[in-house]
C-alpha cells in the first residue's frame, strides 16, 4: 500500500460519517463531536435522511448523494443497514480499499466462537 493510500487513511481531508447524528447518546453524535471538538481541520460530510444539517455540516440523504469523493467513511449505523455502504466505492471520485459486510461479520464470528 502506497503513501498516499495511508495519508487517506491516517490524514483524511474529506470524511463521510455515515449514521451522523445530532441525538444526544448516539454513536453518531460522538463521531461527529468529537471531529469538531477535536479540530478535524479537513471536510466533514454526515450522511442522514433525517436531517437537513448536522452539527452546522450540510447532511447528505445517502453516499451517493455527496458532491465529492471520501478519503474515509466512517459507519455509524446498526449492521443490518450496512448496505448503504455499498456506494462508498461507486461514487467517481471514491476510492474502495477495503469494505467489511455482513457475510464477513458473520463468518468472523463463526470461527471465532468457543467450543
Amino acid at each position: 500500500m502506497g503513501q498516499s493510500n495511508l495519508n487517506r487513511i491516517f490524514k483524511p481531508r474529506h470524511v463521510a460519517v455515515v449514521g451522523a447524528s445530532e441525538k444526544a447518546g448516539t454513536i453518531g453524535n460522538a463521531l461527529m463531536r468529537n471531529l469538531i471538538d477535536g479540530g478535524f481541520p479537513g471536510m466533514l460530510l454526515p450522511v442522514n435522511p433525517k436531517y437537513k444539517a448536522i452539527h452546522g455540516h450540510e447532511s447528505f440523504e445517502s453516499v451517493s448523494a455527496l458532491k465529492t469523493g471520501v478519503d474515509l467513511a466512517v459507519i455509524a449505523t446498526p449492521i443490518h443497514s450496512v448496505v448503504i455502504c455499498q456506494n462508498c466505492g461507486r461514487h467517481p471520485k471514491h476510492k474502495r480499499n477495503h469494505q467489511p459486510g455482513k457475510q464477513e461479520y458473520a463468518s468472523h464470528r463463526q470461527n471465532n466462537k468457543r467450543g
